[in-house]
């Protein structure tokens, strides 16, 4: 039963009993019904066009109005037109079943009239090899755009889409072994088609089977076709039912209210008069209009008036920065109308090579699918439009559709050109005239279709994007949300700062800031200082130090000044402190790639409790000594500055997560691992919060890169993911609360946020767990977020008066101009951004009190006091106190100060003391506080001053952050010479309940003691406990090759009989070191072949089945893991020395060698070759 409009198929009924005889042909015929009328042509083949005749033009040929949805006819069928079928050879219809026989030539009977968008269902058979199908937008020259394949080879199936007017797949069944199987041989099955503008759906018996786009017709008829198949086949129609849903739905494209919404790019005035858009260029050169919004699928109709101006629609459209655009471009030239020219860029690799692509764009029309005859008549209706009496209705009517990865023009329904392009995230429309001067008026009914709201709604937040506007600071600030407990303060604000990067406090208490503009922003980069003149909180007075800065990413405040880095240079400014001037700075060296110094740049510079200074994203470490500097290797860490805990751990962003710790200390995460090697376990590289974590911001966030991805963006335009973070710090102050001390922020500046990670665990063992807060918009919100879109944090650091500071950089885009993707270029332009102007805030944090009040900290001015808690100071800076003299014993005192960053400059003052006082001071303190007692053991290492007694007593210290900072001090001593106090007191330490210390002694071991003894210990260490993977790791470091050795031992140790995951990690890391090592290591083949067969032999001697089975598992285990990394090639042979190995462990080295048998080997293998 075919049920339909019922209108429509009533005009059909009676133009078949009004018509005469049908004219033949000695092809199959097709039926075309158009109103009331019928004509019978030729069917036509793929580019053939036809010629249809309406008999009664009184009736409409379209169809319907609006929706439509079954009908029922009081319980009369609708059955098919039985004398239009009988007219054609190869359909027939019985008992409502419409069946069409296979002669192997195609034939099709159409449904006329403009079909839209429609729903479609019907069951169909198919017997005796026929194939056939459902054609739907079939044009009035006979070409389908869109057909639904019935096919009963298990190859193709049936539900796959057909493009019969390329004559081309627009999507098979290949990838698609679900739908090939739905499909019941010889029985009846269910089709199901949805077409929705361009985009059609195909199911068979319930199954989704394809998915494709079109960029061609909107609207046509359908048609059954029988497509072929040997004689006897047939093809089966029966329960049609088709629900038109309408015609698609065109919008003004241009209007006179909409025209001021449009970005105008170039010198032109755009004028709408009387309907027609025009424009008069003010000078010569390109102007273009393009559209703010950004469309992928759509379809544009426009009336054109054919000039000699260069004038072009440009569709997937990018503004190109000298006034004009770039993108696919429609030409509207009185010869060219509707051909398309793509650029490189955008054209589609399924076509053909890039090359192949490049030579089509010579041509007129490349990448063209229509037929000669089709471009001629194109060509006619614009030479007919050039001879008529002007009136818009008679200008010729350009159609452009774009679809997901397909372009097609027509003219007055005549397909011009074609092309497939890559559209992965769409593009504005513009229009574009390259004009000399003169004016040009030539659009007019310009209207335009939006296809992606229904396949792809856009968010609603995309609606209310504005040009994030500049705020004054005041605004901003209260644009912030922060935690509950703490209040943000204003410190500073432009232009007093502009641009901020990095800031820091000198010894003094005086702020430092970093400055970074970015055209199209003004100003250079620049190291400045603030000033609080009155004391009220704000800095009120701006030093500009440093000047003549290219990229700079850090600095810090070494002994004789101010150390600026600016890659590829790094700076000293002597002077800077004293005198607040850099004019007479010397370059202390080269960091990073000289060829290339600002692709991945290092970032920042962090003292280290070790006295080194440690630099992001670059593999060297510096120590500053009497006005130079000198390198040592260590990790590439991070894409940030480091942060340095109380333990001496760092921390930093990116990596494998936004927020990665080093468990072991600097020095030996990098000791006994290769640059790919040392991240395997985790003695380096730990990620706390991974990259997969959920941020949670307050705003929209759209002005982010790679933000028109999917995924990137919630429902709510709020960003998922940190794609980077800009800065970590760890809070050591004094003013928050006790429990605070050591978490870590996180400053996100896409998502406008600072984070908190609260830190939990000591020594090898650390937990993280990111902290939301609750907000009345969105539920959850991190510690800090900004609905201000400018807010940008770059850093976050720990003051010295104990608040959490967060430097704003304040700008819309933080990518410089020639770093932007595609979509950020256009957000300037779309959105109008102002860029031009260089702002900048620094923020403090700060807890509220009981009171409700902010609980300040003693300004930077008091820092330097010897008083941590005080009244606010008189504003009158003439009636300060005056700050006491610096002194040894001073800054002996402040080591116990309760804010790390306080005693961290302590520190760094008394290394660089130039007085023994000073010594003497560190050596008989003995401060209550254990992390005075880390730092007075690292300020003594700093000044070479260390003494045995002071590190063997330290050694002993109750609390083990002390013992491990003797153990990595006690070093030099124990390499220098024979230190029997100080060697004693380490060994007692094998047994050391804390497993920090075990491994900082693995550590040590590995670099002091290499022999018997040395590996004594580590077998002590390791039977101690070995669960935490970053011991393993040590241990495995700390071997330096001795990994066979290490393995016998540990076999042959009687304390080694019980299993424990970690036991078993470390055998297999040992076995498969060991077999390493003789593969790459060995002095030559033979000696690699006895060693193997040795220690081939060892394995097959271990328990099978007792309780020391587990051992050989992992033994094996390892070996496995070893040789998956050997190539066939390398493996040494089964056969040796007339003997031929065998069992597990050979298998797994050996392989499937069956050699002959070589020599006996010569050389001789020292003990430590093999278990």
């Amino acid at each position: 039963m075919l049920v339909g409009r019922s209108h429509t198929l009533r005009r059909l009924a009676d133009a078949v009993g009004r018509s005469g005889p049908f004219a033949r042909a000695s092809v199959r015929a097709a039926c075309l019904a158009l109103g009331a009328g019928l004509a019978c042509v030729p069917s036509p083949g793929p580019h053939d066009a036809v010629s249809l005749a309406q008999t009664e033009p009184g009736h409409p040929a379209d169809p319907v109005d609006g929706d439509a949805a079954s009908i029922d006819r009081g319980g009369e069928p609708l059955r098919w037109p039985v004398a239009a079928i009988a007219q054609l050879d190869a359909f027939s219809e019985a008992d409502g079943v419409l069946v069409a026989k296979a002669s192997g030539e195609e034939a099709r009977l159409l449904l006329p009239g403009r079909w839209g968008d429609v729903s479609v269902r019907f069951q169909f058979q198919l017997r005796g090899g026929a194939t056939g199908g459902l054609d739907l937008r079939v044009d009035e020259a006979g070409r389908s755009s869109h057909r639904y394949v019935l096919d009963g080879s298990p190859r193709r199936g049936s539900g796959g889409i057909y493009a019969p007017v390329h004559d081309a797949w627009a999507k098979p069944l290949d990838d698609n072994l679900a739908a090939r199987q739905a499909y019941l041989s010889q029985e009846w099955n269910e089709a199901r088609i949805e077409l929705r503008g361009p985009r059609m759906r195909t199911w068979i018996n319930g199954v989704p089977a394809a998915e494709s786009y079109s960029a061609d017709a909107l609207t046509g008829a359908m048609a059954f076709v029988v497509a072929g198949g040997p004689e006897g086949g047939r093809v089966a129609w029966r329960e049609v039912t088709i629900d038109h849903h309408g015609e698609r739905r065109f919008e003004p494209w241009f209007t006179p209210d909409a025209l001021t919404g449009w970005n105008r790019l170039g010198d032109a005035t755009w004028v709408w008069r009387e309907g027609v858009l025009g424009v008069r260029p003010r000078r010569p050169g390109a102007a273009a209009m393009i559209s703010r919004r950004e469309f992928r699928r759509f379809a544009l109709r426009v009336r054109v008036t054919p000039s000699g101006v260069p004038a072009e629609i440009v569709v997937l459209a990018r503004p190109n920065g000298s006034g004009g655009v770039s993108g696919v471009r429609v030409a509207l030239g009185a010869e060219n109308l509707g051909q398309l020219e793509v650029p490189p860029t955008l054209l589609s690799r399924r076509g053909g090579s890039h090359r192949r692509h490049r030579r089509r764009l010579d041509r007129p029309g490349h990448g063209a699918v229509a037929s000669r005859d089709a471009r001629e008549a194109a060509a006619g209706a614009r030479g007919a439009a050039a001879g008529t009496d002007g009136s818009i209705e008679s200008w010729p009517r350009l159609d452009v559709i774009a679809t997901a990865g397909r372009i097609a023009t027509y003219v007055d329904a005549q397909l011009v050109d074609s092309s497939e392009v890559v559209d992965a995230r769409g593009g504005s429309v513009a229009v574009s005239v390259l004009g000399d001067g003169a004016a040009w008026s030539g659009l007019a009914q310009l209207e335009l279709a939006d296809f992606e709201p229904e396949f792809d709604p856009e968010p609603s937040w995309r609606g209310a994007l504005d040009n994030a506007p500049i705020q004054a600071p005041s605004r901003s600030l209260a644009a912030i949300r922060v935690a509950p407990g703490f209040r943000v303060e204003l410190v500073a604000a432009e232009p007093t700062v502009v641009d901020p990067v990095a800031l820091d406090w000198d010894h003094d208490g005086r702020l430092w800031v970093l400055e970074h503009p970015r055209p199209p922003a003004p100003g250079r980069p620049a190291l400045v200082q603030l000033r609080d003149n009155d004391d009220d909180g704000q800095m009120d007075t701006r030093q500009v130090v440093a000047e003549g800065l290219h990229a700079p990413t850090g600095f810090a405040f070494v002994a004789d000044g101010v150390m600026v880095l600016d890659p590829p240079h790094l700076w000293l400014c002597p002077r800077a402190l004293a005198s607040l001037d850099c004019r007479d700075r010397r370059r202390l060296g080269t960091v990073g790639d000289p060829d290339n110094p600002h692709r991945d740049p290092p970032m920042g510079l962090t003292l280290g409790l070790d006295n080194w200074l440690y630099v992001g994203q670059w593999g060297r470490r510096l120590l500053y000594h009497r006005g130079g500097v000198r390198g040592d290797d260590t990790l590439t860490r991070g894409r940030t500055r480091l942060a340095v805990d109380d333990d001496g751990r760092l921390y930093y962003g990116g990596g494998p997560g936004w927020l990665t710790v080093d468990l072991a200390p600097a020095a030996y995460a990098w000791r006994g691992f290769s640059a790919s090697d040392h991240r395997v376990v985790g003695a380096a590289e730990v990620p706390l919060i991974s990259r997969d974590e959920p941020v949670f911001t307050v705003r929209t966030n759209s002005l982010v890169r790679g933000a028109w991805r999917d995924g990137v963006l919630d429902e709510r335009g709020h960003l998922r993911q940190a794609p980077h973070v800009q800065a970590v710090t760890i809070y050591r102050g004094h003013t928050f609360p006790a429990e605070w001390r050591g978490d870590a922020f996180v400053a996100i500046a896409p998502g406008n946020v600072v984070a908190h990670v609260a830190l939990t665990g000591r020594g090898v063992a650390l937990a993280a767990d990111h902290r939301r807060y609750p907000d009345p918009e969105t539920v959850e919100r991190e510690f800090l977020a900004s609905t201000d879109e400018r807010f940008r944090p770059v850093d976050v650091r720990t003051g010295p008066d104990g608040a959490l500071y967060v430097a704003d950089e304040y700008r819309a885009i933080m990518a410089s101009v020639d770093d932007r993707s595609d979509y950020l270029r256009d957000q300037v332009s779309i959105r109008g951004l102002d860029e031009a102007t260089s702002d900048g805030r620094i923020y403090r944090v700060v807890p509220v009190s009981s009171a409700g009040t902010a609980s300040r900290p003693p300004g930077p001015s008091g820092l330097a006091r010897e008083a941590t808690s005080r009244a606010r100071p008189d504003a009158n800076p003439k009636r300060r106190r005056p700050r006491p003299a610096e002194t040894a014993s001073n800054l002996v005192a402040r080591l116990s100060h309760p804010n790390g960053v306080v005693r961290d400059q302590a520190r760094q003052r008394l290394v660089a003391w130039p007085r023994h006082r000073a010594t003497v001071l560190l050596r008989e303190a003995e401060p209550a506080d254990p992390l005075a007692r880390v730092q007075r053991l690292w300020a003594l290492r700093g000044r070479r001053s260390l003494r045995t007694e002071l590190l063997a007593a330290a050694l002993s210290d109750a609390d083990p952050r002390v013992r491990v900072a003797a153990l990595h001090n006690a070093e030099p001593l124990l390499r220098a010479g024979d230190e029997p106090r100080l060697r004693a007191a380490v060994e007692r330490l094998r047994v050391d309940p804390e497993p920090s210390v075990r491994l900082a002694l693995l550590a040590t071991l590995g670099e002091i003691r290499r022999d018997e003894g040395g590996r004594d210990a580590t077998a002590a260490v390791l039977a101690a406990g070995c669960e935490e993977a970053v011991l393993r790791r040590a241990a495995v470091a700390s071997l330096d090759g001795a990994h066979a050795d290490m393995l016998g031992r540990l076999l042959s140790d009687p304390r080694w009989r019980q299993a424990t995951p970690g036991r078993e990690q470390l055998l297999a890391e040992l076995a498969a070191r060991a077999v390493d090592g003789w593969m790459d290591a060995a002095r030559d083949e033979e000696q690699a072949h006895a060693a193997l067969h040795m220690f081939v032999d060892r394995i097959d001697r271990l328990d099978r089945t007792g309780d020391g089975s587990w051992q050989r598992r992992s033994v094996l285990t390892g070996i496995r893991r070893a040789m998956e990394r050997v190539s066939a090639r390398r493996r040494p042979r089964r056969h040796f020395s007339g003997e031929v190995a065998s069992g597990e462990a050979a298998d797994l080295i050996f392989g499937d060698d069956h050699g002959i048998d070589h020599p006996d080997a010569t050389a001789d293998l020292s003990p430590a070759t093999s278990p």
